[in-house]
């Protein structure tokens, strides 16, 4: 029993030691790794879209009613009646009142409004102004208890308007000055997240950003530098992007099939917006053993104890560093087979992990059972400070620089937004008219 306990003293004492001297490297490198050129910003009617209606493919105020001509004359007049402030702002008010209108409705109807009149701003921030000082107003008069929470819940339609309009200026600001550092702290938490384990079912890694998300042990890898060529590409046909055909990718002998396709994705494709970005199971990955043969890559489960059945990893296949990959479009669904047996369907590993006892690098019972039989070290909590530390402290940098330029402005491209300066001015007005005293209000 002693001897044991010195064993995992020892053991952890090492991790410590090696947490910090890991993540100190490579994140120097970072910048390098691309230009401000290459950053994937998307055009100002994508990123409208994409913030006025969030989660949807297919954005309805893009495609003309089938009966266009029935509507034609009514959404004239209509139109003619929202560009009457008057009319606009009792919509509004009657909309809001009503108890049936949900929160994504509300959301829906000022998106609306923003696109039906993005033509003319002046009057967008006319309509901006009367609905914020209404809104205040009503709220100082009926409960003034909730002022702290006010423009911070989005209960109103003027809420999400406002959220539309600081949007709709925003743009310029992010793709000429913020878009660069927030950009660069994606990148760098990517980036410290992947150098170690994660596991591809809990999605808990060796070096996460906060406790719950941290690893429950000590797993064992190996750093594996493959050359990775594309074959060919049908996913960026019509757009001005195009993937690079071979580069190196830094993958874990600890890694899934999927974890690896992704990792080679984000490598090859890292100029193109995700949302063009094949996805791992669009695309297929060749093992060139030798001159003339090559193995599929396919995501694969063997027995282990209990029961249960773990994922396969680029070790367990006794892939080595400098191993060479061709990366294919799918062509046919793949074949994904457990020992005992398989059917060619892309859907059964989902299937598999949704029936439980499928585990990658830690079993969901790992807190409540002994964990005989699992390889590698379970953590304890001490432990946990010095990798979050570890994790955090390269990180510093880069969330500094993005909040620098965003709260720091200077002469030039990273002047505060116009917008942002004529909306604290109104609110600074409102308070003064209203007598608003509190600076936990004011100024909060």
């Amino acid at each position: 029993m002693l001897h044991e306990m010195e064993k995992i003293e020892v053991r952890l004492a090492e991790e410590c030691k090696q947490v910090f001297t890991e993540l100190q490297t490579d994140l120097a490198d970072l910048n390098s790794d691309f230009s401000p050129a290459t950053i994937p910003y998307h055009s100002f009617d994508e990123y409208a879209l994409k913030v006025l209606f969030p989660a949807q493919d297919d954005y309805p105020v893009l495609h003309d009613p089938a009966d266009l001509a029935s509507y034609e004359e009514s959404l004239v007049v209509f139109e003619k009646l929202i560009r009457q402030e008057q009319f606009l702002l009792t919509l509004v008010e009657t909309l809001d009142s009503q108890r049936q209108v949900s929160k994504r409705d509300k959301s829906n109807i000022a998106a609306l409004m923003i696109v039906s009149l993005m033509d003319d701003m002046s009057y967008i921030t006319s309509i901006l102004k009367q609905l914020l000082s209404k809104l205040i107003s009503d709220t100082v008069n009926n409960d003034a208890r909730r002022m702290k929470l006010l423009l911070r819940r989005s209960e109103h339609i003027t809420e999400k308007y406002l959220s539309n309009w600081l949007t709709f200026n925003l743009h310029s600001f992010l793709v000429e000055s913020a878009g660069q550092p927030l950009y660069v702290l994606y990148r760098a938490i990517k980036q410290q997240i992947e150098k170690g384990p994660v596991d591809y079912i809990t999605g808990n890694a060796r070096y996460a950003l906060h406790e719950k998300n941290l690893l429950s042990r000590i797993t064992d890898f190996n750093k594996l530098n493959v050359m990775v060529y594309l074959e060919d590409d049908p996913y960026l046909k019509d757009t001005p992007y195009t993937p690079l055909k071979s580069c190196q990718v830094a993958l874990l002998s600890c890694d899934t099939i999927s974890q690896a396709k992704a990792k080679i994705i984000d490598a090859m494709y890292r100029t193109v917006p995700d949302s063009l970005k094949p996805t791992p199971n669009d695309v297929d990955v060749e093992w060139k053993n030798g001159s003339s043969s090559s193995l599929r890559l396919v995501d694969m489960l063997h027995n282990t104890q209990d029961g249960w059945k773990q994922l396969d990893t680029l070790g367990s296949l006794n892939i080595d560093d400098q191993a060479v990959f061709q990366c294919i479009p799918r062509q046919s669904p793949p074949p994904f087979m457990s020992q005992s047996g398989g059917a060619p369907s892309c859907n059964s590993l989902l299937r598999e992990i949704e029936n439980g006892r499928v585990w990658h690098l830690e079993r969901e019972v790992d807190n409540e059972s002994d964990g005989k039989g699992m390889t590698g070290v379970k953590t304890v909590p001490e432990v946990f400070l010095t990798r979050l530390s570890a994790t955090k402290i390269p990180l510093q940098k880069f969330v500094d620089d993005l909040f620098n330029v965003i709260f720091t402005p200077n002469e030039g491209i990273t002047a505060l937004p116009p917008c942002v300066k004529y909306l604290m001015d109104f609110l600074d007005a409102e308070a003064a008219r209203l007598q608003i005293n509190d600076p936990e209000v004011v100024h909060t």
